[in-house]
């Protein structure tokens, strides 16, 4: 899948500006906010697929194949400890990000994206990571 759509959605998003990054999975994800001075920052990774049954249609079988995309938003506000201000600071993000990205065709043969889930995954001394999960799909023929 090509990334500029969703790149592009998020960065326009006012939110992150161009606080964007992409990791292969949570622990580079993590990494891929330090060098980011200014908050909060948005990283895609994880691009998981799924096939469905095999359905046969004119020209052979066709598999509906379904796309997970997370997306990281990592917030840091350090002058609250407790993690008020960058929950805060995160989901002013979210209430972005969301917007923006519902509808967005990542690629030809694609669906819409549509919002899937959204979670803390982790929060300590004033800093918040929380993920929201995307799914889109696209079907796969013989050629």
């Amino acid at each position: 899948m090509n990334l500029t759509n969703i790149i592009s959605a998020i960065t326009t998003s006012t939110a992150y500006g161009d606080r964007v990054a992409v990791a292969s999975n949570m622990i580079a994800a993590i990494e891929a906010t330090k060098p980011f001075k200014s908050m909060p920052v948005c990283v895609i990774f994880g691009l998981d697929e799924t096939a469905g049954p095999n359905k046969l249609a004119t020209g052979g079988p066709r598999h509906r194949v379904a796309v997970v995309l997370k997306l990281l938003t990592a917030a840091r506000d350090a002058s609250d400890v407790h993690g008020h201000a960058a929950y805060a600071q995160a989901m002013t993000a979210r209430d972005a990000l969301l917007p923006a990205l519902l509808g967005v065709i990542p690629d030809t043969g694609y669906t819409p994206l549509e919002y899937q889930s959204g979670r803390l995954v982790y929060a300590e001394a004033g800093t918040l990571l929380w993920l929201d999960e995307f799914v889109t799909a696209y079907y796969l023929s013989p050629a």
